[in-house]
């Protein structure tokens, strides 16, 4: 069981490009939290 703040499928440690995806998906979930 894995007690990180944010859990993410694959580790973040290729490129600011998947960085920079992985953050638009993150802001896009947590609006759709926030809008409810």
């Amino acid at each position: 069981m894995d007690t990180s703040p944010v859990q993410s499928p694959t580790p973040i440690v290729t490129g600011p490009r998947e960085f920079e995806f992985a953050d638009r998906d993150f802001r896009r979930v947590c609006d759709l939290i926030y809008q409810r």
